[in-house]
């Protein structure tokens, strides 16, 4: 039976027009009914990056209406970023009190787990996302089998499937080898853009981004899904060594790379601005011009971007997909860049990453500390304050190879 493929993963299955991680997945999702003024409001303020402002606004709603669910949902996601943790908890606490059925609260608190690497209830909370409106057409559809709770995969198959951005897809890869290890033949349902470089992955059997007949496997399971069964067991995220390497035709595309002289820093500066936290996490061209410091060959890979100064090697236009962004990361002696699926990509392959993030970070890096579990080669430089990334730009810089 033929069975029609999705033209993208990203968007969320609400129709709403947004990526999935930044609608009902994650961050911010409207309620189901209206809400005050002071809602909408803080709303409003929250996405000029003015949270302060906004958590006042909803605390003001909330001495008029203490019993609204999503006030105190809304006053949760304030808190965190403004990263005062405790209140945020206690925040999604009362909304649960309040709606104990509110996927909302239950995601952006698995999310604040999450971020305090608590990932066995973290990720029991996360899983409410499945209940988000629309997820269930999304995650079945057009797959029609089972869908993997954590049997024995040992002699079965299972059509793994990409579930949001295309830097989850690749960070969480690395969890498909041990599954092909307990003898599980794996598809891989993967955004286009990543079908070729994925299709390297250590226990993958074919990866494709069409589906052009209807699935036969004994499971289907999104990576978040496999990725959730792993941590769960391990507790903790670690590295399983790199799993992701550039091909040998490529690198041949960037001999004159390879021939300038080192050290050779690549700089990424920008995510793609529908990410819901995009303001947050990218930096203003200005500030990333005080990245191209000292005398190394500084190299643009910000696609639709001018290199930001006139001496730097631009590269960006050459890039066709994936495979060609691994043959120049393979090349270069450091990656700097904000927390973008380029990032993962340069990890996955073992490589020095220089990983700029914003005050409250993505669940993933943590709360504290320049490294992580997930990558070691790659060092965290936080901003200490929210929007401020001149001390960190110039943490980055002090690290710079010589």
């Amino acid at each position: 039976m033929n069975a029609p493929s999705p033209r993208r993963l990203d968007p969320c299955p609400c129709g709403s027009g947004r990526r999935y991680k930044d609608c009902h997945g994650s961050l911010g999702a409207q309620p189901a009914a209206p809400e005050p003024a002071s809602f909408t409001e803080a709303l409003a303020l929250r996405s000029r990056g003015d949270s302060r402002a906004a958590l006042a606004r909803i605390e003001a709603g909330l001495r008029n209406l203490p019993g609204s669910a999503p006030l105190h949902n809304l006053r949760g996601l304030l808190l965190q970023d403004l990263m005062e943790l405790d209140q945020a908890a206690a925040a999604f606490d009362a909304a649960l009190g309040i709606a104990p059925q509110l996927v909302e609260a239950h995601v952006n608190r698995g999310l604040l787990l999450l971020l305090r690497g608590d990932y066995a209830r973290g990720f029991d909370e996360y899983a409410w996302r499945t209940r988000a409106p629309g997820y269930a057409d999304y995650a079945n559809f057009p797959f029609g089998m089972p869908r993997w709770e954590g049997e024995t995969l040992s002699g079965r198959s299972i059509l793994v499937h990409a579930e949001q951005g295309q830097g989850d897809t690749i960070q969480f890869a690395r969890f498909l080898a041990p599954l092909a290890r307990d003898g599980a033949t794996i598809d891989f349902f993967c955004h286009p853009p990543l079908a070729s470089l994925l299709a390297r992955v250590e226990g993958v059997r074919r990866a494709t981004s069409e589906l052009r007949e209807r699935p036969a496997h004994d499971y289907h399971a999104s990576i978040l899904d496999v990725a959730q069964a792993h941590l769960r067991v391990a507790g903790a995220a670690r590295w399983l060594g790199p799993y992701l390497d550039a091909l040998p035709a490529r690198l041949d595309r960037f001999g004159d790379l390879a021939a300038a002289p080192g050290p050779r820093i690549g700089i990424a500066w920008k995510g793609s601005p529908l990410h819901g936290n995009d303001r947050n996490r990218s930096l203003a061209r200005d500030a990333a011009r005080r990245l191209v410091s000292g005398g190394a060959t500084f190299v643009n890979l910000q696609i639709g971007e001018a290199p930001l100064e006139a001496s730097m090697l631009d590269v960006a236009p050459r890039i066709r997909d994936w495979d060609d962004t691994a043959a120049i990361l393979a090349r270069l002696d450091l990656l700097v860049t904000v927390d973008t699926a380029v990032a993962h990509l340069a990890g996955a392959m073992g490589r020095r990453v220089l990983l700029l993030l914003p005050f409250s970070p993505d669940w993933r890096w943590g709360t504290e500390g320049d490294t992580t579990a997930w990558y070691p080669d790659m060092r965290l430089v936080r901003q200490p304050r929210a929007g401020d990334w001149l001390p960190a730009i110039e943490s980055a810089i002090a690290r710079y190879p010589a």
